[in-house]
């Protein structure tokens, strides 16, 4: 078998990640950037290029002075760095089953710890803040209107911004009120929505004249949307938004942050976090609870927030006191 790295790339993106596990393309993008910076650092610090690595030029330690490098110079938040580790070593995990050679080199590789990451709060826009996002749009204005439209089905769906450039026509159901968002891995869901979404869906479908293979939303220029060209419209709004409202849209908003705004207005709404599990697509019950632990730190702040109108020294004269206990008696 060849030792040379460059072979064992290639193999891995195209017969493990896109055949085998079948990955979307944003999972082989993080893949790719991830290996593409590890044979840049290899280049850089060691003076190889790409054409002449070999397995046996990596060990534990190479990885580990990469990462630091990513963490310290890059300037890269741990939890990003923990994804390019994962990826080096789903990377070295194939290389182990095609050549066994390099069993214990791979091993040390794959037994690298994740750093641990401090739990973040999740930001998101309170209903009042969507509620006044929305009527921030000029309806009347036919670019406008294909921005709202775009915007509230981000927010109803909950999807993550490839889902939502992804949606086409035929995946509307107009009769069941749902629409089928395609997420990683290819895997499908049906994500219910209100009546009011898809009456205008089907109103905005009509209006331009869309067939079942089209993509909902597209660029003025016909093209399918972007992430780049959807958080371009974001901004526009949110930037609006804050002008007319000082008071709100204090946290950075990106594409994301609807997701993470409907998750847990659906929690505070009362739904079951397993069904809430299953409209934002997650493999694991587990990732759905960062939510109510964000919801439960909301409630948790608002509650701070009523106590600090209790003095916190309170004391009480001797005469106070006295007549606190004459009034006890009298209770008992």
């Amino acid at each position: 078998m060849t030792n040379n790295l460059s072979y064992y790339i290639s193999k891995f993106f195209t017969d493990e990640l896109e055949n085998i596990k079948e990955t979307s393309i944003n999972t082989r993008k993080t893949y790719r950037d991830a290996i593409v910076q590890l044979l840049n650092f290899m280049l850089e610090k060691y003076n190889k290029k790409i054409e002449n690595l070999e397995i046996s030029d990596f060990s534990a330690d190479i990885i580990n002075q990469f990462i630091t490098t990513l963490r310290l110079e890059k300037e890269l938040k741990e939890n990003t760095c923990n994804v390019k580790l994962a990826a080096i070593q789903g990377l070295f995990k194939f290389i182990r089953c095609k050549n066994l050679q390099y069993i214990n080199i791979c091993n040390e590789i794959i037994d690298l710890k994740y750093k641990k990451v401090e739990d973040t709060f999740i930001e998101f826009l309170t209903i009042d803040e969507i509620t006044k996002l929305f009527s921030v749009f000029d309806l009347s204005v036919p670019i406008e209107y294909n921005h709202f439209m775009l915007i509230t089905t981000l927010y109803e769906t909950a999807a993550r911004i490839q889902e939502l450039c992804d949606i086409k026509l035929k995946d509307v159901n107009f009769v069941y009120n749902s629409i089928t968002l395609t997420g990683k891995g290819n895997k499908t869901r049906i994500v219910p929505v209100n009546k009011v979404l898809i009456k205008n869906l089907s109103e905005y479908a009509k209006e331009k004249q869309l067939s079942q293979e089209d993509y909902l939303f597209f660029n003025k220029n016909g093209k399918k949307l972007t992430r780049v060209g959807t958080q371009y419209i974001i901004n526009k709004y949110i930037d609006r938004a804050k002008l007319q409202f000082p008071d709100l849209f204090k946290i950075h908003v990106t594409n994301h942050t609807f997701r993470h705004s409907k998750a847990v207005h659906l929690l505070e709404a009362g739904i079951n976090i397993v069904y809430i599990r299953d409209i934002l697509g997650h493999s694991s019950i587990t990732t759905t609870e960062i939510y109510a632990k964000c919801s439960l730190e909301l409630k948790k702040k608002e509650l701070e927030k009523t106590c600090n109108a209790i003095p916190e020294n309170v004391s009480y004269s001797k005469s106070e006191q006295d007549d606190l206990l004459k009034w006890l008696k009298t209770m008992i």
